[in-house]
């Protein structure tokens, strides 16, 4: 395979525009070429997959390619932000897990936040002065227009309570106390939550409107056209390994022992990938290592 398209010069790629998309996608494969390669290569009547629909192919390879962004290629993505004053950010498209939040200061540094679950973000349903669920004309339950607590005035970290008969209350907020600190959450970065049902993340007052840089993970599959979907290079051996063994594992009449084997088969390549992709050098070795022998004084 040649590195560039025919016709494609280096100069183009270098300073033509129209092929920015080139532009460090060797290192990858699309979906589509491995599903051609391994029905090329792993299907035919001298191998124990002799007839399958692509159909099955393409959907065990879109689950491998999902369990190697979790598990091998973690290849993180970014968006930059703007902050409302709703204090809300709708999660991307193709958003899975974050793996950081942070808000970007004049300077351009990252200040990153912690994630709080004490938040309520569960929907709140209306009921009458007897505590019976109140309901509309069309038999769906009647929900309030706003179930946050209001967070103008809690503080991250900082909170302080008075308990009386009636139990905890709220009133008594303290920003200069540190009684009861949870340490877990003491960030003066701020914090945030992650509404899942809704698809937004909500943020702390505190954060007001700075602009947020959302770091996560997605599953790969960010377009239906497997064409348009990339897979590394060092992971497509453990995609081919996981496609077949998923295939025998669904089969009837295939020996225990084939299974196993593939099994086994596709550990060894996802090991491969991993130590491939998050293998350290030698300069990251020595760089952790320095100062490393200076004595504490």
């Amino acid at each position: 395979m040649a590195v560039l398209p025919t016709g494609v010069t280096p100069q183009d790629f270098y300073e033509n525009p129209a092929y920015e998309d080139l532009q460090g996608g060797y290192q990858y494969v699309t979906l589509a070429d491995v599903i051609n390669n391994f029905e090329l290569m792993y299907v035919g009547d001298d191998k124990h997959i002799n007839n399958i629909n692509r159909d099955i192919v393409l959907f065990h390879a879109k689950r491998g390619l999902q369990e190697a962004n979790f598990d091998i290629l973690k290849e993180i993505k970014g968006i930059e932000i703007d902050l409302s004053e709703t204090l809300t950010l709708i999660l991307p498209e193709d958003y899975v897990k974050y793996v950081r939040v942070s808000w970007v200061d004049r300077a351009g540094n990252f200040h990153p936040m912690v994630m709080n679950d004490d938040t309520k973000i569960a929907e709140a349903y209306l009921q009458d002065n007897d505590y019976n669920i109140l309901f509309d004309e069309s038999g769906n339950v009647l929900k309030a227009a706003d179930n946050s607590y209001d967070q103008t005035n809690i503080p991250s970290g900082y909170r302080q309570y008075r308990v009386d008969n009636d139990g905890f209350d709220y009133s008594e907020l303290r920003t200069s106390g540190r009684f009861g600190l949870n340490t877990a959450k003491a960030n003066s970065n701020g914090w945030f939550t992650v509404d899942k049902a809704n698809g937004v993340m909500k943020f702390d007052s505190s954060v007001g409107t700075r602009t947020i840089v959302l770091e996560y993970i997605s599953d790969g599959l960010e377009s239906s056209d497997p064409s348009r979907v990339r897979v590394h290079k060092f992971a497509e051996e453990a995609l081919y390994t996981y496609i077949e063994w998923m295939i025998l594992n669904s089969k009837m009449g295939i020996q225990e022992y084939i299974i196993k084997r593939k099994r086994k088969d596709y550990d060894v390549a996802r090991r491969k990938a991993k130590m491939r992709l998050n293998g350290i050098t030698f300069d990251d070795i020595m760089q952790a290592m320095r100062g490393k022998d200076k004595r504490i004084k």
